[in-house]
């Protein structure tokens, strides 16, 4: 039962260091303002312009470095340790830079393990090529919903088994060898007016005559002329007529 209890208190007390030091920097900072901006009395201080500045700034960051040594490690029992002094020899005291490198061999808090290399290591490289081209096309929040929920991904793939399948039941790439809308779809979808540029007067009788091979041209019989039709992108001639007879094929609604 007492072990039990130890163990629990053991996991409170992880879990709110833990959370504590995620947030170090941010107590840090308040620990420097509110030591820089008020004196030893807890007043707000009166600059006059005769105060220490150099002077109050180091007591503030000694103060930020004793706060980040107390939450630097989780001390189990109450023997006294060297990070504060570390700290404060490295940072505060003397250069920086050459600080670190006679104190880094004896600082407990210098030294990494092989699981936090290996894991920066990971994290450090690059995304494959594909991941890469899904991002761009997708987007960063798409992407991750379709890596969480490979549901999604089945579903694309059936989708597009079944598109691919109902083309080719269909046979679309014989049906647009002839361009986008083919007259044989004009046909069937709505009739057709056949309007006489010269005398304005429009040609109702129009009978289509269909030939067996699809690459000839289509013949429209439309009030004894004879009206054909090569390319649905292109203006129909009249066929024979010595005058320059023109027709115009447009869709009723």
């Amino acid at each position: 039962m007492v072990s039990k209890l130890k163990d629990y208190a053991r996991s409170v007390v992880e879990s709110k260091a833990k959370e504590e030091s995620s947030k170090v920097l941010i107590h840090m900072k308040e620990r420097f303002t509110t030591v820089f901006s008020h004196d030893k009395d807890s007043i707000s201080r009166v600059w006059t312009g005769k105060e220490d500045v150099r002077a109050i700034a180091k007591e503030a960051r000694s103060a930020a470095l004793k706060l980040l040594s107390v939450m630097a490690a989780i001390r189990w029992d109450d023997e006294p340790d060297r990070i504060e002094s570390i700290l404060t020899s490295t940072l505060l005291e003397g250069s920086v830079v050459s600080k670190i490198a006679s104190a880094a061999s004896a600082d407990p808090l210098a030294s990494t393990t092989w699981e936090e290399q290996a894991h920066r290591r990971d994290n450090s490289k690059l995304p494959p090529p594909w991941a890469i081209v899904a991002i761009a096309i997708l987007g960063f929040n798409e992407i991750m919903v379709l890596i969480r929920n490979p549901i999604y991904l089945f579903l694309l793939f059936v989708g597009y088994l079944m598109v691919k399948a109902l083309a080719m039941q269909l046979d679309v790439s014989r049906e647009f060898q002839n361009g986008v809308i083919s007259i044989y779809d004009l046909r069937m979808s709505s009739p057709l007016r056949v309007k006489d540029h010269m005398y304005g007067s429009p040609i109702l009788n129009i009978k289509w005559h269909q030939t067996l091979n699809s690459t000839e041209p289509k013949l429209i019989t439309a009030d004894k002329h004879i009206v054909r039709i090569w390319d649905p992108n292109t203006l129909p001639h009249m066929l024979p007529s010595e005058n320059a007879f023109s027709a115009a094929v447009s869709a009723l609604e």
